[in-house]
């Protein structure tokens, strides 16, 4: 499954636990962050550093078979905190990605 990390106009693409992208130079510095996903069949988590400081923040999003979007709470790189997004009882996750601000 391909996951996708959003910021703005850029997109992340996913592959395992390892992200990537393409940034335009006025955004060069998003391409040092490095975020670290983990999913089972009703949460999704991500971590995000960056080698040097940084001011942005990440949360995971998760939709689920009922339909809804959970996010998890806005953390800021380099925290070292899981984002984590649950689906409630019984509803299982179909899509998930990791947002950038």
């Amino acid at each position: 499954m391909k996951r996708a990390l959003r910021l703005g106009s850029l997109t992340f693409a996913a592959v395992g636990t390892a992200l990537a992208l393409t940034a335009t130079p006025a955004s060069a510095h998003i391409a040092a962050i490095a975020c670290t996903t983990s999913a089972d069949d009703s949460s999704f988590r991500v971590r995000c550093s960056n080698p040097g400081p940084d001011s942005h923040q990440y949360r995971a999003v998760a939709t689920c078979t009922d339909g809804a979007t959970y996010t998890g709470p806005w953390y800021y790189v380099n925290s070292g905190n899981w984002s984590v997004a649950r689906c409630p009882t019984n509803r299982l996750l179909v899509n998930r990605h990791a947002e950038l601000r």
